[in-house]
């Protein structure tokens, strides 16, 4: 997920290129690496997936296309047309509009496309204010799991479901292990976090 990235270095747009020909595929909102790290004109990573193609923008926020025919799906309001391209066994996906620099819109045209990419979500969490990273230390053979409250005033209650068996989650800054209990091929946590509240797990399968 590439939300507002615009300005790329065009070292991390080479690793985008070859992460997508291996078969990856990635969701942008707006163009990504239009420019480069300083703001400087560079697009590397789109002239491959969408060659012969301009990227202009005549207002903040909005993006427009020039030049070879591209498969574009209708205008959503939020979001504008959303632009496919293959490279290699992989694809991108840029929608042309965004509203907001920080944060995309939970807007059901991206949702629906994420759903699509990713019909068997390897993490996700039941509680739409918690976020999360997953990190897969190997030298360690363990995996780092961070919840975070977005809420800023209100707790949050739900679980972290991992398409994975795991036999330990410790919460890192107390040393103290937490209930995991699985179900099919998922390992539930539940957890309860004040406002604004992270919380550090570290996973062993």
């Amino acid at each position: 997920m590439l939300p507002c990235a615009t300005c790329l270095a065009e070292s991390f747009q080479e690793r985008l290129k070859e992460w997508i020909r291996g078969g990856g595929r990635a969701v942008a909102i707006a163009p990504p690496g239009v420019y480069g790290p300083w703001g400087r004109p560079s697009g590397k990573l789109l002239s491959e997936v969408f060659p012969g193609v301009e990227w202009t923008s005549s207002q903040p926020g909005q993006w427009e296309t020039r030049g070879a025919v591209l498969s574009k799906e209708a205008a959503h309001p939020l979001l504008g047309d959303l632009c496919r391209g293959r490279l290699g066994k992989g694809e991108l996906l840029v929608f042309t509009k965004v509203q907001s620099n920080t944060r995309p819109a939970a807007e059901p045209a991206l949702l629906a496309v994420l759903r699509e990419l990713m019909p068997h979500r390897p993490f996700y969490a039941t509680s739409p204010c918690f976020e999360l990273t997953l990190r897969h230390d190997e030298k360690q053979r363990r995996y780092v799991l961070t919840v975070l409250n977005s809420d800023l005033h209100a707790p949050a209650e739900g679980e972290v479901r991992l398409r994975m068996s795991l036999r330990q989650a410790v919460d890192v800054e107390i040393g103290m292990d937490l209930p995991v209990r699985r179900e099919g091929d998922e390992s539930v946590l539940r957890l309860t976090l004040s406002p604004a509240e992270g919380v550090l797990i570290e996973l062993r399968e």
